[in-house]
């Protein structure tokens, strides 16, 4: 997971909940099989987060699940996913520097995904790929997630766990990818 401050800081809470560890805060505890999980010194300043690995786990099936700061168009993976608009306009954000750092092709590419879908918007949860351009993975996928205003809490996390699921769902059996970077969806 890759992110803001802010958003790498939620990640690590819900992180801590969903193992069952109590977070910094007090949060409720939730239960999972993880066999081991590996807390990285906060590098805080002013509750600043550094560029790096802040939280990292490896799972019972192997799986290996960090949550960093940093730069998700520098991730040497396979795929990095953008949490994208519903016209697939990369205009600013995360999507700005996903083409600005890969190239036109990837907001050409996306055109042509319009384009073929006769500029129909996509829908939360929908996910398509494209080529990565210049960047150091092989695709990028753009899932469209929620708003979380004006929404009620358990209808958005049930439309964000969609998200995730159709997107590492491409990525393995699609994509056949082994790594995967995803940034912030739907904040």
């Amino acid at each position: 997971v890759y992110g803001e401050d802010q958003d790498v800081k939620l990640a690590i809470e819900s992180f801590y909940q969903f193992i069952g560890v109590p977070s910094r805060h007090g949060g409720k505890k939730r239960h999972a099989k993880v066999d081991q999980y590996e807390r990285f010194g906060h590098k805080t300043h002013t509750d600043k987060i550094y560029s790096g690995t802040v939280l990292s786990f490896q799972a019972s099936n192997g799986t290996k699940v960090s949550i960093c700061h940093g730069d998700i168009t520098k991730q040497n993976v396979d795929v990095i996913v953008n949490a994208a608009n519903n016209t697939l306009n990369h205009g600013g954000g995360v999507a700005g520097a996903i083409v600005n750092a890969g190239g036109i092709g990837i907001q050409n590419e996306s055109n042509d995904i319009m384009t073929g879908r006769r500029y129909k918007p996509l829908k939360v949860g929908d996910v398509v790929y494209t080529n990565a351009g210049r960047l150091p993975c092989q695709y990028v996928i753009h899932v469209v997630g929620p708003q979380w205003k004006d929404r009620n809490t358990y209808s958005v996390e049930h439309m964000l766990y969609t998200c995730c699921h159709k997107t590492l769902t491409m990525a393995s059996s699609d994509l056949k990818a082994k790594s995967v970077a995803v940034t912030a969806i739907g904040t």
